[in-house]
């Protein structure tokens, strides 16, 4: 049931799913705090609580602790069991950092970062040298011509003289 914009908080009626064996309500805009019954579906395998606006504590229970951080990132005022955020006991507030930082304000996010490597990685090794190398340029762009050959059978090669030279190049060919 993930992705599909449900609101509101998360049922205690969940508890009557005894034989629940994967649960995920990620991406969603469900509020309020995880219910405790849901800590006590033992069957429960799988668990995504992700993205959501879930507050509070997380409950504690056989299943719920068992499963990974993945499962409620993304719920900024969530705490407890294996979070960075752990609960205190000074009216629901979380423990800062020194210099009054929140952990989200100094992580990376690893994902972004991967993909703008791989786009600078990429320009930089493979379209650079199409763009001032002559070499490179001629030959990518004769295999090029050679797949479009294959791929389209209306596309036929032409052999052009221009200025003292002959070129090949591809034509329509009815």
């Amino acid at each position: 049931m993930s992705y599909n914009s449900l609101s509101g908080h998360i049922s205690s009626s969940i508890r009557n799913l005894k034989n629940l064996e994967s649960l995920d309500l990620s991406e969603n805009s469900f509020n309020g705090e995880i219910p405790t019954e849901l800590a006590s579906l033992s069957f429960l395998a799988y668990l995504n609580l992700s993205f959501n606006h879930l507050v509070g504590e997380i409950p504690k229970g056989t299943q719920i602790q068992s499963f990974d951080v993945d499962s409620f990132e993304g719920n900024e005022e969530l705490c407890g069991v294996s979070l960075v955020h752990s609960c205190s006991n000074d009216e629901g507030k979380t423990p800062e950092t020194p210099q009054g930082h929140s952990h989200t304000d100094i992580s990376i996010d690893w994902n972004i970062l991967s993909v703008e490597l791989g786009c600078i990685f990429g320009f930089g090794v493979f379209i650079l040298p199409l763009i001032f190398w002559r070499r490179w340029k001629l030959w990518y762009f004769r295999h090029v011509d050679d797949m479009l050959h294959r791929i389209i059978p209306q596309l036929e090669f032409v052999y052009e003289h221009s200025g003292g030279k002959i070129y090949k190049t591809l034509r329509w060919e009815y």
